[in-house]
């Protein structure tokens, strides 16, 4: 029986990540776990505390994992699970899915408890470059955000666009 098998966490687990002999995955509202697939023994845990909120998915973003915790977008090295970079914006309840788009500037997916959107952000200054807000009906779990060339989509709870 594997580490793994005798946490119980594979009934808890929510988002996951498959990255070279790595499984990276989630647990409830507070850790982010890595696992070496060829040992299957843990590599690293980071908590991200997420106080009663789902972590969104784990994403790869520049040999980091990328995933809300804390309130904050957080960096985590892929190697040792360091928390690198925090990024807290104000009015803004949750950050999801990092695409970068040059050595300075990320599109990043929001949510609020009524809004939803994207906004570009300068990562070496800090600061929000431009947003792009809808407003929707009811609470706002997640927004996924696609790019494809110069168009910029992105989903509400895998069910509005």
């Amino acid at each position: 029986m594997t580490d793994l098998q005798r946490s119980g966490m594979r009934e808890n687990a929510g988002s996951y990540l498959l990255h070279d002999n790595r499984l990276l995955f989630s647990y409830a509202w507070d850790y982010l776990f890595c696992y070496d697939l060829d040992t299957l023994s843990l590599e690293w845990k980071v908590n991200i505390s997420n106080h009663n909120y789902t972590p969104g998915e784990i994403t790869l973003f520049e040999n980091m994992v990328a995933c809300y915790g804390d309130h904050e977008l957080l960096s985590i090295e892929m190697e040792n699970g360091r928390i690198a970079d925090r990024i807290k914006i104000p009015r803004i309840n949750k950050l999801f899915h990092p695409i970068r788009l040059d050595d300075e500037h990320i599109l990043l997916g929001y949510t609020n408890w009524t809004s939803a959107g994207v906004l570009k952000y300068n990562q070496k200054s800090k600061q929000v470059i431009w947003r792009n807000k809808r407003k929707f009906q009811g609470p706002q779990l997640r927004c996924r955000i696609y790019r494809h060339e110069d168009r910029v989509f992105w989903v509400k709870n895998d069910t509005e666009y």
